[in-house]
């Protein structure tokens, strides 16, 4: 009996994610099965975004990332869309929802108060709280940096 191009399909993400994790030295195995049991649980769309995703051109998500102590277990794995799967990266699921925040509604640029969209990596560094160069420089060039903890409101 001939395999479907889903199926196919699942079968070669398993064992890229399942190297990825034996790479890593990450715990658990995941297989074509598990992965299309997550994309059946996703009922066709994306919990991210809500966006509708179909077998052939879905991803799938390890909600804890592999870099925050993530398992390459079934119960880690979700499917969703191309486009959430990459903007989430290495995020955590707070860290994604408050960078979305971020990107949707902007920050206030601490020396003119003008809104503006930062840059994640920068603003988790504690860099990034000015909307310019010029703003950056009224600051006064202070080298602290401000924490960026998830539960402060961007604006």
């Amino acid at each position: 009996m001939r395999q479907t191009k889903a199926e196919r399909r699942f079968v070669r993400l398993a064992g890229s994610m399942n190297s990825k994790a034996a790479r890593l030295g990450r715990e658990g195995r995941i297989s074509a099965g598990d992965l299309a049991a997550a994309f059946l649980a996703s009922d066709w769309t994306c919990p991210y975004c809500g966006t509708g995703i179909d077998p052939l051109h879905c991803s799938f998500d390890h909600v804890v990332p592999f870099d925050k102590g993530g398992t390459n277990r079934p119960e880690d794995i979700l499917a969703c869309c191309l486009t959430c799967q990459r903007s989430k990266g290495v995020k955590t699921l707070d860290q994604y929802e408050f960078a979305q925040t971020l990107r949707s509604e902007g920050a206030e640029c601490e020396v003119c108060g003008k809104p503006y969209i930062p840059r994640w990596a920068d603003w988790m560094r504690g860099y990034g709280r000015t909307c310019s160069r010029i703003c950056a420089g009224k600051k006064g060039g202070e080298t602290t940096k401000t924490p960026a903890p998830l539960d402060r409101d961007p604006k």
